[in-house]
């Protein structure tokens, strides 16, 4: 297994991949070294049923194999998804450069902006906001590790337009009795057959590669900016840093992207008939689709995953953007605390307007007499 560590040329110490800088810089001596970064090699690939099979026949089971550390000499376990690693016993930093080779080559990246000191800052401020969440969890982030990972992803382009057909609705106000004799309005809405037709052109819908993250937690910290921030690819931006290979087929993500860019267009369809409309139902799409392209990139994002409590909970944060979003338990004696609060506000004001109504009650009745007795006198001076 062909593997690669880069060393300074000034020290001799490893170089990892340096947020800041965004160069590969020395542990040691601090030695910096740029990284190349060729825009004309991101190339967008054609998508055609050809580059789909060819692709799926790529996807190979990939085994765990053994390499031997060149800094220390153990024997270290990778997994068949990775493309970089870390020597568990000396720490050495391994980009294995030939299993990205192997399967295909990312045509570009987007590299961490924010550096790891930053993202612990992000899930320890993420973490205090969650007023639900026990108060000893707050200071798991002195305790847990962020994981830098670079994830795969396809992005997808392609230029659409959709005939539509459906109905749209107008309302109108109609007034009938209900069943005890009184005049209500009613909303009635009329029906009607529309068509037409939307366009637009889709450029990188991203769609996760990877299965080893939660999909819903993915999508809670995206997007990533891969039109103006894409990098083109380089293997010392692993160095540092975990790498995995795609698992997904294009395929399949190719039919993902197709629904996502079928609800967008669904979407501006039904905006369309709500322009003469005043609701909308039933859209049907016919949908065609043209100069498709695709991309396979890599994006970075931090892992956390902690215990509590034996419970298992994951948080990811954006690497690019910083956004995060994740999984945290309910402390059961805020949630009691809350419910009980509640409760006493609910029922301080029932015994609030249930005061306010025996006080109307009481002046009412006060009235009463003293209108009585009023009359009274009234009736005798007459007498």
């Amino acid at each position: 297994m062909a593997d690669k560590v880069y060393y300074c040329e000034n020290c001799g110490n490893i170089m990892e991949f340096d947020v800041k800088s965004q160069k590969l810089k020395c542990k040691s001596c601090g030695t910096t070294q740029m990284i190349t970064n060729d825009q004309k090699s991101i190339v967008e690939h054609p998508y055609d049923k050809r580059a789909e099979r060819k692709k799926q026949t790529e996807i190979i089971e990939r085994e765990e194999k053994t390499m031997e550390c060149k800094g220390c000499g153990a024997l270290i376990r990778v997994p068949g998804d990775v493309t970089s690693t870390e020597c568990p016993y000396c720490g050495s930093q391994y980009v294995l450069s030939d299993k990205q080779q192997d399967a295909i080559t990312p045509d570009g990246v987007v590299p961490f902006k924010i550096d790891k000191n930053s993202g612990n800052e992000i899930f320890k401020s993420w973490i205090s906001k969650r007023w639900l969440a026990p108060s000893r969890l707050k200071n798991l982030y002195e305790k847990g590790g962020l994981q830098g990972i670079y994830m795969p992803y396809w992005t997808f382009d392609a230029d659409t337009y959709s005939r539509y057909n459906g109905e749209g609705g107008r309302d109108r106000q109609v007034k009938e009795k209900d069943k005890d004799g009184n005049v209500v309005t009613k909303t009635v809405t009329d029906w009607y057959p529309v068509s037409g037709h939307v366009e637009k052109f889709f450029d990188d819908v991203l769609v996760r590669a990877s299965e080893s993250l939660d999909g819903k937690l993915l999508k809670g910290i995206e997007p990533y900016n891969t039109t103006k921030e894409l990098n083109s690819y380089s293997p010392e931006y692993m160095s540092g840093y975990s790498a995995e290979l795609y698992k997904i087929p294009i395929e399949d993500a190719h039919e993902s992207a197709t629904g996502i860019m079928e609800r967008e267009l669904k979407n501006m369809a039904e905006k369309d008939v709500r322009r003469t409309y005043d609701q909308v139902r039933n859209i049907r799409l016919d949908t065609r689709y043209s100069d498709e392209t695709y991309k396979h990139v890599l994006v970075p994002i931090y892992s956390m995953a902690y215990n509590f409590e034996g419970k298992t909970y994951n948080v990811l944060i954006n690497g690019e953007t910083g956004k995060i979003d994740g999984a945290y338990p309910r402390s059961k004696v805020k949630i009691i605390a809350i419910i009980l609060i509640v409760i006493a506000i609910i029922a301080g004001i029932i015994a609030a307007v249930s005061a306010k109504e025996t006080k109307g009650a009481q002046l009412e009745t006060e009235a009463s007499v003293e209108y009585e007795v009023v009359m009274e006198q009234d009736y005798n001076e007459v007498v």
